[in-house]
């Protein structure tokens, strides 16, 4: 079992747009050993996973806003050398949007919307599409040596704790108990 990545990452910064650009690849190749048939003979199984990622995050800044577009996606090309299951392909992308306001001095609020979605999954009920609101409010007393923080994470409730991957020992199904939905106020 091996790997190989290679990642690029260039930003570009001209009076208030910034933008980052990251383009990568890779290449995993998972070997087993796996029972095929009645008779259960073991069958050397390989499987390899070649990937292609680019991200893209414009922003602008205006006086003290800050307001951004964010573009990422994955493809993936799944390949079983041996013929034992089928070759597919997957797409995972997100779009979204992010901005950052702050009405007065003391006060700023920041907020994103991000959709994510998941394609080319044989199984229908892993293409799916999940909008993802998170927010924060931040109030600093005027000698700026408290704040307080009111946190709120996938207020829509739409995260899923459940992430699918192939290997060479087949497909695992990742289930996280997490809470995903919540909101914290800290200080």
């Amino acid at each position: 079992n091996w790997q190989s990545n290679l990642r690029g990452n260039v930003t570009y910064s001209k009076n208030a747009l910034i933008t980052n650009f990251v383009l990568g690849a890779s290449h995993i190749q998972n070997a087993d050993f796996v029972g095929v048939g009645n008779d259960m003979d073991v069958t050397r199984n390989i499987v390899s996973t070649n990937s292609i990622n680019a991200t893209i995050t414009p922003s602008v800044r205006i006086k003290k806003h800050q307001f951004g577009i964010k573009l990422d996606g994955i493809y993936k090309h799944i390949n079983n050398q041996n013929g034992i299951a089928t070759s597919f392909d997957t797409w995972n992308f997100n779009s979204g949007v992010t901005a950052l306001i702050q009405p007065f001095s003391q006060f700023q609020i920041a907020s994103d919307f991000t959709l994510y979605c998941r394609r080319g999954w044989q199984t229908q009920s892993l293409n799916t599409n999940e909008l993802v609101w998170n927010a924060r409010m931040v109030y600093t007393t005027k000698n700026g040596k408290m704040s307080f923080i009111l946190d709120g994470y996938d207020i829509l409730g739409q995260l899923s704790n459940i992430t699918c991957n192939i290997n060479g020992q087949g497909r695992e199904e990742i289930r996280r108990n997490v809470l995903s939905q919540y909101g914290i106020f800290h200080f």
